[in-house]
């Protein structure tokens, strides 16, 4: 039997393959745009509740100063002294490695010091790489302002362009992708913060060396979702057993009783199940996201995957429609 391939078909597969193209060419863009366009959703209720008392841009710039406050906050008075303080964590951590039997003779013989020298020095030496992250981070944040300032009217582009009776569905389908985005980034950077405070307490309460360093790296480890509290847990851990054992598991119980606290009240309250998905495709959505786009992509595979389903129903309706 012969078939024909008509060039509508071929039209579609060269589509496809020129968007695989771009897509592949153009991810460092792509991933810019998708954070500024969840950081615009989870901002925008702020900016819509100050709008009633003032201009749309100046609540949006106000919005966008909040956000960045933090940010400067850490970088001139906590980054200071966690750079004074990383040679020295780093020195005891190599010294533990170097004096535990249990490691392979390789692991105990890493010098941290000299590899994170290293690392530093190739980084000052690759200004394009600092270059990089300047510009990504600056384009991020205006392109966010600008997202915040322009919604009505993009969202009416969108929205016009959509066939006449579906209007409403797109319109939920938004509002649902933006709350599922929001208080996922929201919660998110909340729970961050609680866990800085509440680590940095704890860790002083034991009287543990570098508290303040140990607490903001588990604050912002703790952004990562699933694997972040075990990420952040280890240098404190590590120190704590340099103390003395019973220092060490301590510390272990501090960052556990944390842990169940985060996950049994602070989560589901802050989140309020804005992320309903199972935990076995959370983990394989963290795992896809970080093995793709590293500790970013880690982060944004959560509300991603729980927008899915709502993505998946709105084109299954649309189509159905048309």
């Amino acid at each position: 039997m012969e078939h024909t391939v008509s060039w509508k078909t071929i039209f579609r597969v060269l589509t496809t393959v020129l968007a695989v193209y771009l897509s592949f060419r153009l991810v460092n863009i792509i991933l810019v745009i998708l954070t500024s366009i969840m950081l615009a959703a989870a901002f925008h209720p702020i900016v819509t509740r100050l709008k009633r008392y003032m201009p749309n841009t100046l609540a949006a710039a106000i919005v966008i100063l909040l956000l960045l406050s933090p940010i400067v906050l850490i970088a001139f008075a906590v980054l200071p002294n966690l750079i004074d303080q990383f040679p020295q964590i780093l020195a005891t951590v190599s010294t533990i490695l170097n004096k535990t039997t249990v490691l392979p003779p390789a692991l105990r013989n890493v010098d941290l010091t000299q590899y994170a020298s290293n690392v530093g020095s190739y980084l000052l030496r690759s200004t394009s790489i600092i270059t990089n992250a300047v510009t990504t981070f600056f384009t991020t944040i205006f392109l966010t302002l600008y997202l915040l300032v322009d919604s009505e009217r993009l969202t009416k582009l969108m929205t016009d362009s959509i066939p006449d009776g579906q209007e409403h569905k797109f319109q939920a389908f938004i509002a649902r992708v933006s709350q599922i985005n929001g208080q996922y980034i929201r919660g998110n950077l909340l729970i961050s913060v609680i866990c800085g405070i509440l680590i940095f307490l704890g860790l002083t309460i034991l009287n543990i060396p570098f508290a303040a360093s140990l607490a903001l790296f588990a604050a912002l480890t703790d952004l990562l979702p699933l694997i972040g509290a075990f990420i952040g847990a280890a240098p404190a851990v590590i120190i704590g057993f340099s103390i003395s054992p019973t220092i060490g598991i301590l510390v272990i119980g501090l960052f556990l009783i944390y842990q169940q606290f985060e996950n049994n009240i602070l989560a589901p309250n802050i989140y309020t199940r804005a992320l309903d998905i199972s935990p076995a495709l959370s983990f394989i959505s963290v795992l896809v996201g970080g093995a793709l786009f590293g500790m970013f992509g880690a982060f944004i595979a959560l509300p991603i995957a729980a927008s899915i389903p709502s993505a998946i129903r709105f084109v299954r309706d649309y189509n159905v429609r048309l």
